[in-house]
């Protein structure tokens, strides 16, 4: 269960399963219905511990991986809007060709669809140029582990940094994670 009548904001245990679920789990319905439930719950924990990481990591650090978090947060809802638009439920590693598919096989060819997926494509791309200095922060490299950071502190993972670097799988289960939902957006 998330939450409670009492306290609302679910326990660090539960976001871990989402998260885990997410990362390194099966890529199912599931996960895809609780995605806007996980990614409100995930923006109330940095609410609250906001004090609480600006210490841990001090200002400018802080800084930096709250803004790749906002990133991360704004480009699974941007990708969800597109696909909740278009009937589209497949995992996010289909991205454009795949959506494409389904939108030809689902509607016989029929171009009004079509029309819709390409007035998509073309309202990602615009809202991806606009972020301008935020494509900075996923080309300098250090976007996956900021994200993996603010996520680890959310969920309690911090605790277990020794077990997580030996597990290594959350970690890499976000790189993968974000390797898929940047294909959306990123020209390889």
């Amino acid at each position: 269960m998330v939450g409670s009548p009492i306290d609302p904001f679910p326990s660090r245990e539960d976001l871990c399963d989402l998260l885990l679920d997410l990362f390194i789990g099966e890529d199912t319905p599931r996960i895809n219905e609780l995605d806007d439930t996980l990614d409100n719950l995930l923006c109330k924990g940095l609410e609250k511990d906001t004090n609480r990481l600006r210490v841990k990591w001090g200002g400018t650090s802080f800084a930096s991986r709250s803004k790749s978090f906002r990133l991360w947060i704004d480009t699974r809802r941007k990708v969800r809007e597109i696909q909740r638009d278009l009937d589209f439920t497949d995992t996010l590693g289909g991205g454009w060709s795949a959506l494409f598919d389904h939108v030809r096989l689902r509607n016989n060819g029929g171009y009004k669809e079509q029309y819709k997926a390409m007035k998509k494509f073309n309202d990602l791309n615009r809202w991806a140029r606009s972020l301008k200095d935020d494509i900075l922060l996923i080309e300098s490299g250090t976007f996956d582990e900021d994200v993996t950071d603010v996520l680890n502190e959310l969920s309690g993972l911090s605790v277990l940094d020794n077990v997580i670097q030996s597990f290594g799988g959350f970690k890499e289960g976000v790189e993968e994670y974000n390797r898929r939902l940047l294909a959306w957006f990123m020209k390889e």
